[in-house]
């Protein structure tokens, strides 16, 4: 079986490289037999893996193929990326997301991806995404409603998980000097629990009320 992770990790961001690390490591435990492969649009190299480079026809040899994480890319190329990607990639950054929906023989998911409120503007790009993908999660609430189009609209077959970063937060223990994980009191072996807030303007009064969730949630 042969998979390929999607990912923006040549742009060099902490979440855009950590969590196709996230998404590899986890299905190698499940499919310890399986070739997995990192795609991104310009060639990555980074302490834990190197990127094959993105070609649509190349695509056609993976049994499965997963957009692992981060902010979802949206459709709006010359906003969103060609400053970062300049010369060095000449199509469109966005095919790493789109390119290969329509591509019939592969299983095609977005895993934990966050859907910038842009896509609003973009109505068939998302429901072509929707008809095409095997299984679709988001990393929050908003980015539900961005690809649901309304907070008066609910569809179940968009699901709602945490970020890949909170989820698993000790992958990174050894590493160069530059990418080190932060993980304060969770660096030792202790058991914890992930919250997901949604920040607004009562952040103080929402701190409060997670506060006390939580000193609850330690007396059970």
């Amino acid at each position: 079986m042969k998979i390929a992770i999607t990912s923006l990790a040549d742009i060099n961001n902490y979440g855009d490289v950590f969590f196709p690390l996230v998404i590899k490591t986890e299905l190698q435990k499940r499919f310890p037999d399986a070739q997995i492969d990192i795609v991104t649009n310009t060639f990555y190299q980074c302490d834990f893996y190197e990127t094959k480079m993105y070609k649509r026809e190349a695509m056609k040899q993976y049994d499965a193929i997963i957009m692992g994480g981060g902010e979802l890319i949206s459709p709006y190329d010359d906003r969103a990326f060609c400053e970062t990607y300049g010369s060095a990639y000449n199509g469109r950054p966005s095919d790493i997301a789109y390119g290969w929906l329509d591509l019939p023989q592969a299983f095609k998911a977005w895993f934990a991806v966050g859907a910038h409120p842009v896509l609003f503007d973009y109505p068939e790009e998302v429901d072509f995404a929707l008809e095409n993908l095997d299984y679709l999660s988001v990393r929050g609430t908003i980015s539900k409603k961005v690809l649901e189009r309304g907070f008066a609209i609910h569809n179940s077959d968009i699901r709602v998980m945490p970020d890949l970063g909170w989820m698993f937060p000790k992958y990174i223990d050894n590493c160069s000097e530059g990418f080190v994980l932060d993980v304060g009191v969770l660096g030792c072996n202790r058991k914890y629990c992930v919250v997901q807030a949604i920040r607004d303007l009562n952040i103080d009064e929402d701190i409060e009320k997670i506060a006390q969730t939580l000193v609850c949630f330690s007396k059970k």
